[in-house]
């Protein structure tokens, strides 16, 4: 069964996610300067991002909106894509973000080839299209993330506060 502290749980691991990609980009990149570190970040903002998501499927399981939780991360997005999105106004720009992220980590576990260039990581596919990692995207890409997380947190505090008051 779901309650309220599952989804607290949730929420406060998807912060961890993100501030340990905000740690690793504005400490320890500058140090390490190795464009492979771009990646784990990406992977850990990826993290947070299916956190939040998942906190957000708990807390609509909590309030009886949807029948049951996916296990499978597609099923899960696609409840978020079809079902929750439009009953809360989450930006289209959100999902396609979440999508983007998902398809550059899919990309990286296919690309036979991979090298770091100047700051930048590079993967290539098998007919060599290419994908490219810049400090700024994943700077971008951590704003981003913060944003959703903070979208999500606003949902969920604002339709607490609304219980507590009636």
């Amino acid at each position: 069964m779901v309650d309220l502290h599952s989804v607290m749980e949730t929420q406060e691991r998807a912060r961890k996610h993100i501030k340990i990609a905000d740690r690793m980009l504005t400490q320890t990149y500058p140090i390490v300067q190795d464009p492979k570190l771009l990646l784990a970040i990406l992977e850990s903002i990826y993290a947070g991002m299916r956190e939040s998501i998942m906190a957000l499927l708990f807390y609509e399981r909590y309030h009886r909106r949807i029948s049951t939780i996916a296990q499978d991360f597609d099923i899960q997005f696609n409840t978020l894509k079809l079902e929750i999105a439009g009953r809360y106004e989450i930006p289209h720009e959100v999902i396609k973000f979440i999508q983007d992220i998902k398809l550059r980590l899919a990309f990286h576990k296919d690309s036979p080839v991979e090298f770091s260039r100047k700051d930048s990581f590079v993967m290539c596919s098998p007919k060599y299209e290419t994908k490219v990692l810049t400090t700024e995207s994943i700077k971008d890409a951590l704003k981003k993330a913060k944003q959703f997380i903070a979208i999500v947190a606003g949902i969920i505090s604002k339709k607490e506060e609304r219980a507590i008051r009636i």
